[in-house]
């Protein structure tokens, strides 16, 4: 699932012609695997090259690595997911259920 959400989350980057991109996770396990030699025999090899071909191209990657703790955006809509029969889905502003939690983080990047 997280190697999953790397790769539609930089498609969707590419996409937007977005070129300088911060990736953030909680998985150190999934960073690692895109950071690694090639492992053929990896169930999710082919996930995890083109996570990697995406990396070569003309930008700017970063990957970041959070605790889930410090991601509660990604939590709350994380649990959310399992609601909807849908693969993806792109919010183009937040939904409301975040509103409580960005509040938090503006209000601990103010001080």
């Amino acid at each position: 699932a997280e190697l999953t959400a790397i790769l539609h989350g930089l498609n969707l980057a590419w996409e937007l012609h977005y070129k300088d991109v911060v990736c953030v996770s909680d998985s150190l396990h999934a960073r690692q695997l895109s950071k690694q030699p090639a492992i053929l025999s990896h169930a999710f090899a082919t996930l995890i090259e083109s996570i990697k071909d995406f990396m070569k191209e003309d930008w700017k990657v970063e990957f970041m690595h959070t605790l889930r703790e410090g991601n509660k955006c990604a939590d709350i809509l994380a649990k959310k997911g399992p609601t909807t029969n849908r693969h993806l889905i792109v919010l183009e502003e937040p939904p409301s259920i975040l509103v409580n939690a960005l509040l938090m983080i503006e209000i601990m990047c103010l001080s």
